[in-house]
């Protein structure tokens, strides 16, 4: 199915409206369920990524993969990873699952999903959706992320603000910053552990909701974007940790529930 799929995109064939001549949603539908059910089966409980079975049947069409992703936006690249998600999402979502929550647990990069671990995120993710303090967090976290996407840390590093090394929380006024930071370090081991073994993601998911009430308070009391230089890119970085931490499970932005 992946040979199949990679060598007709690489060829230039794809599917387009309802044309599909050579049965590519098909395979590509197949070779993601059999990633999404890889434990039963076949008794692996292996987290296999897109990218890794992608990468693999490309090798013997070398030649016809000319462009890149930057130099051909498209191209080849950009069109086998649009329909690639596309499938994706349609599986997960022809499996009951909120169109919201599917979108949450499959942004970023696509070819680094397994969509073994975007299944079991699903599994616990409506469940801990449906809080209060998780549907705070949701739309506390919309804030976060439309922030950042204007105003990036000048450092990508979450332990320090300089090049000296000062840690980050050295720079921090506020008792709410503060209690953010303290936070971050507490809450980080069960969602980092979780992301490790690919499961354990009801926890994981609780403990992130916790955020909410502090994330609410930060916002309260501080201002992020203030003119003292230093305290605000701080300022940034403790968000820019927030952001990162909780995009390991999913970017929970995506559950707010849309005004009517």
């Amino acid at each position: 199915k992946v040979d199949s799929l990679v060598g007709m995109f690489a060829a230039g064939e794809r599917p387009t409206g309802s044309r599909d001549p050579y049965g590519l949603r098909r395979s590509a539908q197949g070779m993601i369920r059999t990633l999404v059910d890889l434990p039963e089966l076949a008794g692996v409980d292996a987290r296999v990524t897109l990218a890794q079975l992608v990468v693999k049947a490309q090798e013997p069409f070398a030649d016809l993969i000319s462009d890149s992703l930057e130099e051909n936006p498209q191209g080849y690249g950009t069109a086998l990873w649009l329909f690639v998600t596309e499938r994706l999402r349609y599986v997960l979502e022809q499996r009951g699952h909120d169109i919201r929550n599917v979108r949450a647990v499959t942004h970023g990069a696509i070819r680094e999903i397994s969509p073994l671990v975007a299944r079991r995120k699903l599994e616990v993710l409506a469940q801990a959706a449906d809080t209060d303090n998780f549907r705070q967090l949701a739309a506390l976290f919309k804030r976060v992320r439309n922030i950042l996407g204007k105003n990036v840390p000048a450092t990508a590093a979450v332990a320090s603000i300089d090049e000296q090394g000062q840690p980050l929380d050295a720079w921090l006024t506020e008792p709410a910053e503060q209690a953010l930071w303290q936070e971050l370090r507490a809450r980080r081991p069960v969602i980092d552990a979780a992301v490790a073994a690919g499961d354990g993601f009801k926890q994981a998911f609780e403990e992130a909701a916790k955020f909410g009430p502090s994330v609410a308070r930060f916002f309260d009391d501080v201002m992020v974007m203030t003119d003292d230089a230093k305290l605000r890119e701080a300022r940034l970085r403790l968000m820019w940790a927030l952001e990162q931490l909780i995009l390991q499970l999913a970017d929970v932005s995506e559950i707010v529930a849309q005004e009517s």
